[in-house]
């Protein structure tokens, strides 16, 4: 939908302030959902929370294939991302079946197959726009053309999805447990400790650089606080990215006069080279641990952020092309998951269906935010302003994580991590 959203907006009458509130919803719908799947997949088992998401993804496909005014095109956009609400549940799931050691690593395969789904379908909407620009006609009854095609494709996906959820998953056992406890009116057991394996990890080659075995005098004991401060972090990687979905695509047709397959094409690309990206995450792991990860991924979005902010018609398209690649493939995918690593080593012992599916609200939260206050400013302000300032937020948050990196470090030694 990414590359044709914004011109399927302005066919039915919108502006920039107006496609931000439809990308927007999006998140709103997840951010509504989120909590309450969480539980649900408590009470309920994965099987049948991730199937009645897929069905409920299907619907807003076909809401939004069908879309004929601005609010029927955001309520479908609104139930797909009800029904995305079960992100954190595919995290919970794999977080519950592995060890704080190998937790990170696991979980940025995860995230790989779903970054997949969110950058590289704009090669898919790209493929659609080719096929379908001129409209068709399907057994006289449908038609489909740029526009719908991608809430059609949404549908087929999801419904496939469900079918395959009902006849080939299995429920781990942990689940069949909680599943059976709620029938019986029992309280519901916890998330299974993982305990760490024995093998110590290997010593990063840059612990000379940052030593942080002192000096913890002022690390928070309670792991709360731990969890907002990360929260936040999902908070400022999670809106910069949006940020980016929003008025990417609009940057470079306002721009660099790009077509609409071309924008899908590049970041698609872009995208798929952050899913390889996540595929080395074992080996980054093994020279980097997850802070310095972080660290580094808000640094390279933060080069990404104030690129855009400098570039103008004249300027070299390359220069945008390197500034997409350096957010897209690089410095989100890598900070990010280093961050959602992070959390659930800290959140160890806890519920992490529940907890997860809150970092997940959180992360919808900037989604819905960002996107707002992004197309009010490019609106009013222009691009350059709202780049230089993602940027300036993105150099806040650097600081932000370096001073309290050593309070992190702590906490994840004591899960095993």
């Amino acid at each position: 939908m990414f590359p044709t959203l914004w011109p399927l907006v302005q066919s039915l009458g919108g502006d920039r302030t107006v496609h931000g509130y439809t990308v927007g919803s999006f998140s709103f719908g997840r951010a509504l959902a989120s909590p309450c799947i969480g539980r649900w997949s408590g009470k309920h088992g994965y099987k049948a929370t991730l199937g009645i998401c897929s069905l409920v993804i299907c619907l807003g496909g076909f809401v939004y294939a069908t879309a004929r005014n601005l609010p029927m095109l955001i309520a479908g956009q609104i139930l797909i991302g009800i029904g995305s609400g079960s992100l954190g549940v595919t995290r919970a799931y794999v977080a519950e079946l592995s060890s704080p050691a190998s937790r990170t690593v696991l979980l940025a395969y995860l995230t790989a197959v779903q970054y997949c789904g969110f950058t590289c379908t704009p090669f898919i909407g790209a493929i659609l726009t080719y096929i379908f620009g001129g409209g068709y006609t399907i057994a006289n009854l449908v038609e489909v053309d740029k526009f719908n095609a991608p809430g059609y494709f949404t549908s087929l996906w999801a419904i496939s999805n469900a079918i395959l959820l009902f006849v080939a998953f299995r429920e781990p056992a942990h689940s069949l447990a909680r599943i059976e406890a709620h029938k019986l009116g029992l309280p519901l057991p916890e998330s299974p400790k993982k305990q760490p394996k024995a093998a110590a990890k290997p010593a990063s080659p840059l612990e000379g650089f940052d030593i942080d075995s002192e000096g913890e005098e002022g690390c928070f004991e309670s792991e709360e606080p731990v969890l907002a401060s990360l929260l936040f972090l999902n908070v400022a990687t999670k809106g910069s990215i949006a940020c980016f979905e929003t008025l990417g695509a609009m940057f470079a047709f306002a721009v660099f006069s790009m077509s609409i397959p071309s924008a899908g094409q590049l970041f698609a690309g872009c995208g798929a080279a952050g899913v390889v990206s996540l595929l080395f995450f074992r080996p980054l792991c093994n020279v980097f641990d997850e802070v310095q990860l972080i660290l580094g991924g808000i640094l390279v979005m933060v080069v990404s952020c104030l690129t855009v902010a400098s570039l103008h018609s004249t300027t070299p398209i390359y220069f945008f092309y390197g500034a997409v690649a350096l957010m897209y493939a690089i410095g989100y995918p890598i900070g990010h998951t280093a961050v959602i690593g992070v959390f659930s080593k800290v959140a160890e012992g806890k519920s992490q269906g529940t907890l997860l599916s809150w970092f997940g609200t959180a992360g919808s939260l900037a989604r819905i935010l960002f996107p707002m206050f992004s197309g009010y400013v490019a609106q009013t302000l222009g691009f350059s302003a709202l780049f230089t300032f993602i940027g300036a937020f993105l150099i806040a948050t650097l600081a932000a994580v370096m001073y309290g990196r050593k309070c992190l470090r702590r906490h994840m030694r004591k899960k095993g991590g």
